[in-house]
């Protein structure tokens, strides 16, 4: 360990820059042109992984939050399509008595009237007895495409729960690959675009080293 010779800071043997004053140290020189060259390009691929990376776990936390707010539990009753039977069951009494009491007035038997009590209770259950199944029907085929459209939310779900696993299990391998390089590149440096024009300035020859370039990009 060493001091910063402008704050008096404990810095690294390899420290680059000062961590708290942001002055060059003169520390860390060394690496050939080539080597340079090879290393912020290896840098660039992985900042430039990790910045995808970051942003997949994102949109893979997004839709795991989103998905979950969609299963609701919510389910139809039989009631819901039930009750227009009822109504039609009403509909369909009144209709039998009229009926009933039209055909007994042309016959001329007013006998049949007797009878009229009965046809009409029939029409009655005959009508909510088709009602309760048609409503049963409709109730399981509409709860049916719930379940479908559930069950398919939780195998995305799970789809972005294993993806996200994957993303951060992947992030922590580079974020672990990348510490080493924490002490020597600035936080605002550590991004594809500057290690881009590290590279292009060894290969142009303005530096002979990877210290040497990221301190000509630090001042542009």
């Amino acid at each position: 360990m060493i001091h910063c010779a402008y704050c008096g800071a404990v810095i690294s043997d390899d420290s680059v820059f000062c961590g708290t004053c942001g002055k060059e140290t003169g520390q860390n020189a060394g690496l050939s042109a080539e080597e340079s060259i090879a290393l912020a390009r290896d840098l660039a691929q992985k900042y430039d992984r990790r910045d995808w990376l970051m942003s997949q776990i994102s949109n893979c936390e997004t839709e795991i939050e989103r998905n979950k707010s969609r299963i609701t539990g919510a389910r139809y009753s039989t009631f819901r399509f039930f009750w227009p039977f009822l109504i039609l069951s009403q509909v369909a009494t009144l209709i039998m008595a009229v009926i009933w009491g039209l055909v007994a007035g042309i016959a001329g038997n007013r006998g049949l009237l007797d009878y009229t009590n009965i046809v009409c209770f029939l029409a009655m259950v005959a009508t909510i007895i088709i009602g309760y199944v048609v409503a049963c029907h409709i109730r399981d085929k509409r709860n049916g495409e719930i379940y479908r459209a559930e069950d398919k939310i939780r195998y995305d779900r799970k789809r972005f729960e294993d993806e996200l696993e994957g993303y951060k299990s992947e992030l922590n391998r580079i974020n672990i690959s990348l510490k080493d390089f924490d002490r020597l590149i600035p936080a605002t440096m550590r991004r594809k675009e500057v290690m881009a024009k590290i590279a292009s300035v060894l290969e142009s020859g303005e530096a002979s080293d990877f210290n040497q370039a990221l301190s000509l990009c630090s001042r542009r």
